[in-house]
């Protein structure tokens, strides 16, 4: 009984460890804006005004964070994923995912679909100051955004081939739709983006970066654990699944035999399941041992049936 209550255990946290918190948009919708503005000495000297995203600019103006310079949006995005690898990596994957799909535009596993054409306006940029000068006053909505299961993204090309262009303008208007999976204020959402763009957020540390996103309303859940701990449980866990491994082999071959007696007996025995179900709990889904989790769940799953522990 006391295996089957593990078990169970060990299949409700699995559910409870989604990629990313289900994102906490609503059926009203919502999304990024972008503005018109004349061209400045980052963006360079152009003919014609330009489109930049409304997060860009207001942060770009404020001057909260230091700006980090990127050639491009592939740079900025890429590098945002590299400094989340090294401090947050559960948001990472979260990230990398997000990234994906929007580049593919479907993505029916996880329900996400990008539609193109002109998305309405929804006013609902929750802005607290007036737009710089240099750019003009009308908000142009970029995506709109719509449900958590399936979310709908509804994005107009032009705008998005448009910012392309432009140095990283496209990474920031990803990262504001990418932040809606954790919250739903946009203006918190803004003030982020700008840290995931700046010097401060690429020179903090694990702990600096995993506390200031607690700050702004992150839980510590959707955060995640920082790399190091996330390194040290992988360790564990690897030595865990080599002490626990050769076990089931043993379980699995008295299985062959007939011999339900000593089954029962190894699976008695077998108490570093609860060992290796903590650490797992702790450290999420990692990759690299993964596989091996999940061939040991199986395997013990199906020793323990032939076992009769079940009653």
């Amino acid at each position: 009984m006391k295996n089957l209550a593990l078990i169970s255990l060990v299949a409700v946290m699995f559910s409870a460890l989604p990629e990313a918190p289900a994102a906490m948009s609503n059926e009203k919708g919502n999304g990024g804006d972008v503005v018109k503005c004349q061209p400045t000495e980052r963006t360079g000297i152009r003919s014609k005004p330009h489109l930049r995203v409304l997060d860009s600019v207001i942060l770009e103006r404020s001057q909260t964070f230091s700006r980090r310079k990127f050639n491009s949006s592939e740079q900025a995005a890429a590098s945002i994923l590299e400094k989340l690898k090294s401090t947050v990596p559960l948001m990472a994957e979260s990230w990398e995912s997000f990234k994906a799909t929007a580049a593919k535009k479907v993505d029916l596993e996880r329900g996400v679909v990008w539609i193109s054409g002109v998305p309405k306006d929804l006013a609902d940029e929750n802005l607290f100051l007036e737009v710089p000068p240099g750019c003009g006053k009308k908000l142009v909505q970029a995506i709109v955004r719509v449900g958590s299961g399936p979310t709908r993204f509804y994005y107009d090309p032009s705008i998005h081939a448009e910012i392309t262009n432009d140095t990283d303008e496209l990474s920031w208007l990803l990262v504001h739709e990418w932040l809606r999976d954790y919250i739903q204020d946009a203006d918190v959402i803004r003030v982020l983006n700008g840290y995931f763009h700046s010097e401060e957020f690429f020179t903090a540390s694990e702990n600096q970066v995993a506390q200031t996103l607690e700050s702004f309303g992150l839980s510590r859940y959707a955060v995640g654990p920082v790399a190091s701990e996330v390194r040290r449980a992988q360790v564990e866990l690897a030595e865990i699944l080599s002490k626990f491994e050769p076990i089931l082999a043993e379980a699995s071959e008295m299985k062959k035999r007939g011999d339900v007696q000593q089954l029962r007996k190894i699976m008695a025995e077998s108490d570093g399941w609860f060992e290796l179900m903590t650490t797992i709990g702790r450290i999420g889904q990692p990759k690299d041992v993964i596989k091996r989790y999940n061939d040991v769940l199986k395997s013990y799953s199906i020793l323990l049936r032939a076992s009769g522990r079940f009653s």
